[in-house]
């Protein structure tokens, strides 16, 4: 099964970017790739606000990345 996880948009409703709002430790963005993850086995990431905070994170996750554009 395959997923995509769409990440953009400004957060405007919250105090930070949705990206980073941290949870029990994790951020939002690493517990929704964690749990797609456990239940796909292709996942797309498309980046939109936030780009390079949010391959920092992705990078911080134990799967293989393959980067486009």
């Amino acid at each position: 099964m395959r997923a995509i996880i769409l990440v953009a948009g400004q957060s405007t409703r919250l105090s930070e970017p949705k990206i980073v709002f941290n949870s029990q430790g994790k951020t939002l963005l690493e517990k929704i790739c964690l749990l797609t993850l456990n239940a796909c086995n292709d996942v797309l990431v498309l980046l939109g606000s936030k780009t390079q905070k949010s391959i920092e994170i992705i990078r911080t996750l134990p799967f293989n990345i393959k980067q486009i554009g």
